[in-house]
């Protein structure tokens, strides 16, 4: 088949009616699947590299199973979380490790997206259909720690609880550790009004250290650690960041976002992306940061990946960076007016 649009040439036994590599509808005739059937024609047509190219696999999904919007949401959200990554490490290996493996995808899928039986069965079973695993395994057998061989480490549990979250450690110094909610909490503008606000000014602070820190204990409030919160200007921007503040509950900055999750100094040296043609790709005036790294800033609120704020301005006092449902970072960032963005409380929590 052939893509006016992009000029690709491709052979497959499907018709369809998105191109693979740039998403341009051919508007051919195609053949509707269920879900499960989709996932592994796909497969089938394209090979495993599909699953590297999530937008195009996504987009394809729709066009062979276009009714299945929530089914292809829960897939999306599982490839972002490197779901085939692990099964295609385990490939071709014997059957103990891909049974363990099995069990390893299943408790990811929930705990990281909170996803129930059913929903787990379906991403499991599209996976292991369409790599051709012949393996069955049992929900009642052991934890895929036990199936490892001896000198296998078993994974560790970073995740904590206070108060009524669970929340995820970024940072130990001394006898204190800066945490963030695994997920997020809630959907709330940065700002309430439609104006320009720096952290200091924003009514998102005003609820994090007022109605938010209530929820919590007197016990649990003096593990708190007050904070004196630095607020540096948008380095590719140039929006200014404001004045210190003294805060128990905050947002990452913008440093802090790169910082703690994989320190890759990419926000630092300005090393600036743009989505072009389905892949991420450097550009002097890309408004992004994407990297390795994207898949541990996902966050959930509900059963969906959704967008969650930055402290830090983006283009203009009237933004706030965001990161985005796929994990990468907006520094640009969203309107503070917006209301559809999600909030991850940060602290500090004293360890003694």
């Amino acid at each position: 088949m052939n893509c006016k649009k992009c000029g690709s040439n491709w052979n497959t036994g499907q018709s369809v009616s998105v191109c693979p590599f740039c998403g341009y509808r051919l508007g051919e005739g195609k053949q509707e699947y269920g879900i499960h059937d989709a996932f592994v024609k796909i497969v089938e047509s394209y090979g495993h590299g599909i699953f590297t190219e999530m937008t195009t696999f996504i987009s394809l999904l729709a066009d062979f199973a276009p009714q299945y919007a929530k089914e292809r949401n829960l897939i999306k959200n599982a490839l972002s979380i490197g779901v085939a990554k692990t099964f295609l490490d385990a490939d071709g290996k014997p059957d103990d490790e891909r049974k363990r493996t099995i069990l390893i995808v299943r408790r990811d899928l929930k705990d990281r997206l909170y996803l129930d039986d059913n929903g787990a069965d379906l991403i499991v079973t599209c996976f292991t259909d369409a790599l051709h695993w012949n393996v069955t395994v049992d929900k009642s057998m052991p934890s895929p720690e036990s199936l490892a061989e001896p000198e296998n480490k078993p994974r560790q549990k970073t995740g904590i609880q206070f108060g009524d979250y669970k929340w995820r450690t970024l940072v130990v110094q001394g006898d204190k550790a800066l945490i963030i909610t695994e997920d997020v909490i809630d959907q709330r503008p940065y700002h309430e009004k439609l104006a320009t606000a720096t952290w200091e000014t924003c009514t998102l602070r005003k609820y994090l250290n007022g109605e938010f820190l209530q929820r919590f204990t007197k016990e649990q409030h003096e593990k708190i650690v007050e904070t004196t919160i630095g607020n540096p200007n948008n380095l590719w921007r140039d929006a200014p960041g404001g004045n210190e503040t003294r805060d128990k509950v905050f947002l990452l900055s913008l440093q802090e976002v790169d910082s703690c999750f994989g320190n890759s100094g990419d926000y630092q040296n300005k090393r600036r992306k743009e989505y072009d043609n389905g892949k991420w790709a450097a550009a002097d005036d890309g408004w992004d940061l994407s990297n390795a790294h994207d898949s541990d800033r996902l966050a959930t609120f509900g059963y969906a990946g959704c967008w969650w704020w930055l402290r830090s301005p983006g283009n203009t006092n009237a933004h706030a960076a965001v990161v985005e449902d796929d994990g990468h970072v907006c520094v640009h960032g969203e309107i503070v007016f917006h209301r559809g963005v999600g909030v991850r409380p940060a602290l500090w929590l004293n360890l003694s």
